[in-house]
């Protein structure tokens, strides 16, 4: 593996000479890089392919150089498209998912060419060849063996779960055989519906059973580990909240009885119900205030790795953390003001009374 990564390595910098050199040329050679995605090299007629006509491929193949030993490093996309521009592994270059991006510091065929003179940039081609292109285009389909026209394209859709990227999706309509059939039924029909139209379809084919299963369903099992989770935290959410609240009513409420006096003699001084309210919560205030500042770099890690698991995710700053801590601070106020109004408003007289 080691021996594999030096000499991509002594390719990328043989490459980067030769670049060098003609670039003191007059004309430079033009350098082309073209990438399919999931492209089988035996279906390609450079390759020896007689199934499949590429002709534009081919012609590109006759004219440049063509690899006969080249392996993809990963089964992933950004991966192998990473590792094809650094001439490093994706535990070298650090990117071992499609959800994740190269780092700045990573060095890349292009920023070579560039600084060797030439112009650079690239372009990537629109799912399914465009919105209007593929109309009455005629596509073969290796997998079910079948042919067809496309009639219709529609606008990307998450067709997987949410942790993965948008793929590209084709909907075959089999004239002869179906495996699936989508059935649209009324709120409120539930079982009865579903149970009258597997004896519809078993009618029609008695061999095989009828597996069927609500839409809603489906989807939730995609989540079904982070419904798991998202209830585990609520449970400890809503235990760490109660247990939280009681530990500072008790505080408070302790703090109250002990300066029982003291509050007695400040309302006999003319201390308002506001001044004795800051007296008896401000510095347990402060006490939540620094707690949820040192809770800040966990809540950002842990979200953060969270959020990673989701190809679309929203972004994750300060403020998410300014509103949270500001929400503490309601919740902690709330709960100490119980006991502090009780004794703002209790008689001077008992208060001065009291032992």
């Amino acid at each position: 593996m080691s021996s594999l990564a030096e000499r991509l390595r002594l390719i990328s910098a043989a490459l980067a000479g030769l670049l060098s050199l003609a670039c003191g040329k007059e004309n430079p050679p033009s350098v082309l890089i073209v990438t399919v995605d999931t492209l089988r090299a035996d279906h390609v007629g450079a390759y020896g392919s007689k199934v499949t006509q590429t002709p534009h491929i081919d012609r590109l193949a006759e004219e440049g150089i063509v690899f006969e030993h080249a392996a993809a490093p990963m089964p992933l996309t950004r991966p192998s498209h990473f590792t094809l521009l650094t001439s490093r592994y994706p535990r070298e270059h650090g990117v071992l998912n499609n959800s994740m991006s190269l780092p700045e510091s990573a060095l890349t065929l292009a920023e070579i060419l560039a600084s060797q003179g030439y112009h650079t940039g690239a372009f990537v081609a629109v799912r399914l060849l465009g919105p209007d292109s593929p109309l009455g285009l005629r596509l073969k389909s290796e997998a079910y063996g079948v042919t067809g026209t496309v009639v219709g394209v529609a606008e990307d859709f998450h067709n997987v779960s949410l942790h993965e990227e948008i793929k590209p999706a084709a909907f075959i309509c089999f004239s002869q055989m179906s495996y699936s059939l989508f059935i649209k039924i009324r709120e409120g029909a539930g079982m009865a519906a579903v149970e009258r139209a597997a004896k519809t379809m078993e009618n029609f084919n008695p061999q095989f059973p009828v597996i069927s299963r609500f839409l809603d369903e489906t989807i939730s099992n995609q989540y079904r580990e982070d419904i798991e989770a998202f209830r585990i935290f609520r449970t400890a959410f809503g235990l760490s909240l109660l247990i939280a609240s009681l530990g500072l009513l008790g505080l408070v409420s302790h703090s109250a009885e002990r300066r029982t006096k003291e509050i007695g003699i400040r309302k006999v001084l003319g201390a308002s119900l506001p001044a004795i309210l800051r007296i008896l919560t401000a510095e347990y205030a402060i006490l939540v205030a620094a707690a949820s500042a040192l809770a800040w770099p966990v809540t950002y890690y842990f979200m953060s790795r969270w959020l990673g698991n989701f190809a679309y995710r929203v972004g994750f700053g300060a403020g998410v953390l300014l509103v949270s801590t500001g929400l503490a601070m309601l919740t902690a106020f709330l709960v100490m003001s119980v006991p502090a109004i009780r004794a703002a408003r209790s008689n001077p007289v008992d208060s001065l009374r009291y032992e």
